[in-house]
């Protein structure tokens, strides 16, 4: 399946790939991973972890972070959400 990554800032300054996938499930949600600190989360566009889990100090931090940039960019996502799942071209946030 296709997913397209809306974040090269997130990937950039703390190596977290940030995707939402085309044509997706409800509830609406992002995938979040990270090979070098074994991170595989879904997160819900309201900031629920729904799949995964925060084992490390580091990760909680990634997780705020994660979380803040959510709320930064809370009607971006739901755009991006929505372009999506009706397969139309999803561009970069930041």
């Amino acid at each position: 399946m296709i997913m397209p990554t809306i974040s090269r800032k997130l990937y950039r300054l703390y190596n977290l790939k940030v995707e939402i996938r085309f044509i997706d499930h409800n509830p609406p949600h992002m995938h979040i991973t990270s090979l070098v600190d074994d991170i595989n989360w879904m997160i819900d566009l309201n900031g629920e972890l729904r799949k995964g889990s925060i084992k490390t100090k580091k990760q909680q931090k990634l997780f705020k972070i994660v979380e803040y940039w959510m709320e930064v960019h809370k009607d971006d996502l739901w755009d991006r959400w929505y372009k999506a799942v009706n397969s139309m071209m999803v561009d970069y946030i930041d």
